[in-house]
């Protein structure tokens, strides 16, 4: 009988143990993605033709007419989140 009160016990205290850790992961992803998402993240090329939903050559083209602004690293380019975004124009 005390066998089994302290494996009831014991699978209680493992599933409150779970849901507190979950609901912990869970808070900690969202301050986690937030802070990915700031406005100082900086992307790859192929990371901003993502977000954008375009092609390389189009943010290359852009990129040339100053549409939008990149940044380099010796022969890498980076676009800095808030450039993304500053670039984006209201349309009516």
């Amino acid at each position: 009988m005390e066998q089994e009160i302290l494996v009831t016990n014991t699978k209680k205290i493992t599933e409150m143990v779970k849901e507190v850790v979950r609901e912990q992961l869970i808070e900690f992803s969202k301050w986690f993605e937030s802070k990915i998402n700031s406005e100082d993240r900086i992307l790859t090329r192929n990371d901003t033709a993502d977000y954008l939903g375009i092609s390389l050559s189009t943010l290359s083209r852009w990129t040339k007419k100053g549409k939008i602004s990149s940044q380099g690293i010796g022969d890498r380019v980076y676009y800095k989140m808030s450039d993304i975004k500053r670039s984006l124009i209201t349309i009516n």
